[in-house]
Formats: structure tokens, sequence, C-alpha cells
């Protein structure tokens, strides 16, 4: 089974990604979500849990957004940004 590491490299979002322990390829990471996505998935994970029969559409869409959010940190962490295909 292959080792994939992701460091971070200082600050602003610079990453390097090895596999194997081999030689790392320099990354750029940003947060993929808006201030509003941000204070959604706060209120979900804060809020939520203590009353969870109160705004459910809210709810499953903050929920929703977490699987959107994974989606797009992979695709900026396993891009080949210079062909646009993954690793």
């Amino acid at each position: 089974m292959s080792t994939i590491r992701i460091r971070e490299q200082g600050g602003g979002g610079e990453a390097e990604v090895s596999f194997d322990n081999e030689a790392g390829y320099r990354i750029q990471v940003q947060d993929p979500f808006t201030e509003a996505d941000e204070k959604r998935l706060e209120w979900y994970f804060e809020e939520h849990l203590r009353f969870p029969f109160v705004d459910q559409v809210r709810a499953r869409q903050a929920g929703q957004s977490i699987a959107r959010y994974g989606e797009q940190l992979f695709g900026q962490v396993f891009s080949d940004d210079e062909h646009g295909r993954s690793l």
C-alpha cells in the first residue's frame, strides 16, 4: 500500500505532496469556501447538534457542503495544473 504525505510548508497555503517517501511536489491549497459557507458549517457543527430538529433544510445543505469541501480540496492537492489532470 502506498503512503501519501501532505505537509504544510510555511504559511499561505503552500504544501508538499509526496508518495512513498520519494521527492515531493509543491502545491498551493486555498480554502474552497466563502465566509458564508464557513459560517454555515460553524452553525452546523456548533449549534445544530444541540438542536437537531430545528432548521432541517439548512442542516441538510450544510451537511451536503462537507462533501463538496472535501472534493474541492482533493482536487487542489491531486491535480496537475500544467495539464489539468489528476496525479
